[in-house]
């Protein structure tokens, strides 16, 4: 997705992040396709931690991870960790659409059809 944007404005930044947040608002976020998801399958709502927090107080990285408790034999549990962002909200966006490529190779319907 960020490369065919980038294609279409090449050199402003401005447009490509606008682009970027437009398509994701019309997508809905990561995280809460996987709150949905969780809701579908009937499986308790993912857990998402802050596990690391590195850099200096001006410029910090956060890095999240998030449970997904599936009722799978007997019980699995899920953990993906996501890449370090520079705020927890896009931290926590990041660990949850890592669940959600995990789940879908998994064989599970990310959305309803």
């Amino acid at each position: 997705m960020r490369k065919e944007l980038k294609a279409r404005f090449p050199g402003n930044t401005t447009q490509l992040l606008l682009a970027l947040a437009l398509k994701c608002c019309k997508e809905g976020s990561p995280k809460a396709h996987l709150h949905e998801l969780c809701a579908r399958e009937h499986w308790k709502q993912p857990v998402f931690e802050c596990c690391k927090e590195e850099g200096p107080d001006h410029s910090k990285l956060f890095t999240f991870k998030v449970l997904v408790e599936t009722e799978e034999e007997p019980t699995a549990v899920l953990e993906c960790f996501g890449n370090p962002r520079p705020n927890k909200k896009a931290a926590a966006e990041d660990a949850a659409e890592g669940a959600l490529w995990c789940l879908k190779h998994m064989g599970y319907q990310l959305k309803k059809q």
